[in-house]
């Protein structure tokens, strides 16, 4: 327990050196301001939002999810996460044999009480199949 707590700790101070270091890909100090500001508020709300997590294999997933987050922003360059637009999953029937589906935001329209029309294992699968960095993240479209 003290080695996760040592590592988040460790990540919540990377976090916030580099939105202090951080530069905007356009190379404007208004773009890069935002963006800063952003990492930071960003890193407050998701580290307050899961400050109360005891389970450490769930703690350990966030860790991964902060760690994957800083290498996706430095490698591309945008400090906001990249969104999925379609998931793939693959649903089993009785003979093993699988289909794939293609769940995308906006295959169904929503209905006043929010429901799209997705079977259990359809958004249980979506969900599991979510990636890692976007897993402080609900979708609202997969979790109804």
């Amino acid at each position: 327990m003290a080695s996760q707590k040592s590592r988040v700790l460790s990540l919540f101070r990377k976090i916030l050196q580099l939105s202090r270091t951080w530069e905007a890909m356009s190379g404007k100090r208004e773009d890069t301001l935002i963006e800063r500001e952003y990492i930071f508020n960003e890193a407050h709300k998701l580290f307050k939002q899961n400050k109360e997590i005891k389970n450490t294999s769930e703690i350990e997933d966030h860790i991964k999810e902060g760690e994957v987050r800083i290498e996706l922003a430095l490698h591309y360059r945008i400090p906001y996460p990249r969104q999925v637009r379609e998931l793939n999953v693959f649903l089993f029937t009785k003979n093993t044999t699988h289909t794939k589906v293609h769940l995308q935001q906006s295959s169904l329209p929503p209905r006043e009480d929010g429901y799209r029309g997705f079977k259990a294992s359809q958004r249980r699968a979506a969900k599991l199949s979510r990636p890692i960095y976007l897993k402080s993240y609900r979708d609202k479209d997969v979790d109804k």
